[in-house]
């Protein structure tokens, strides 16, 4: 996929990141949206990154960040047990 195949402008680079963005909520569209901009921002010739994209993109992969780090910690909330304050002896 090249990035004549996707977008032309940075508007046009803009819908698409409004686009992803609104797939992080969904954790199965949000997979596919992420493997989307991976495979934009890899190295070698299939690299879409340019000057009109590259801070959408830094954008939307700290957007994914975010959401991983929020999902990580409320995952890590529901394992902990919670201890009573006093102990019944």
């Amino acid at each position: 996929m090249t990035e004549q195949e996707i977008s032309r402008s940075q508007t046009e680079w803009n819908l698409v990141f409004a686009m992803i963005r609104t797939t992080l909520p969904h954790s199965e569209a949000a997979r596919l949206s992420f493997d989307l901009t991976t495979s934009l921002t890899s190295s070698g010739d299939s690299s879409c990154v340019s000057l009109d994209n590259f801070p959408g993109l830094v954008t939307i992969l700290d957007d994914f960040a975010a959401v991983a780090g929020f999902a990580a910690e409320r995952h890590q909330q529901r394992g902990r047990r919670v201890e009573p304050l006093t102990s019944a002896k």
